[in-house]
């Protein structure tokens, strides 16, 4: 039973950052690229490009013994904690170069680690009731 609210938490917290961390981030650098169109479609392009990490990372991680899995993700969420709070550094406001590199790197700097992750894959692995299929629960 504690193995379904782990799960649970996962799909919570992972949606919070989704709905909460990505369009604050994104709203707070806005005026300090120009406000274009463009920073949103860049700062669109970083979490679906970070998303497909994620995933591939997933995938990767799978491949390995089923005892190193957890270690793995569990040093990578210790690391992505090291690097709370999830704040743009105003050294990255009027830097000059090239907007949207500037703006890959300060998303990556920023917010790169926690947004990579994805642990519904071990959750699923561990063998609770209706987990083979994970995204299954996204549609609750």
């Amino acid at each position: 039973m504690l193995g379904i609210f782990v799960y649970a938490a996962t799909i919570i917290l992972s949606s919070m950052h989704l709905f909460l961390v990505q369009p604050i981030i994104a709203k707070q650098i806005l005026p300090w690229f120009g406000g274009a169109a463009s920073v949103w479609t860049t700062s669109l392009f970083f979490f679906q490009f970070i998303l497909l990490l994620g995933y591939c990372y997933a995938h990767a991680l799978s491949r390995l013994p089923a005892r190193v899995q957890p270690a793995i993700h569990g040093i990578l969420l210790v690391a992505s904690l090291a690097l709370l709070p999830i704040v743009a550094s105003l050294s990255w406001k009027n830097s000059d170069g090239l907007p949207a590199v500037r703006l890959l790197a300060l998303l990556t700097t920023t917010v790169g680690l926690p947004s990579g992750e994805s642990g519904e894959g071990i959750i699923a692995r561990r063998g609770l009731r209706g987990s083979r299929r994970p995204m299954r629960r996204l549609c609750a």
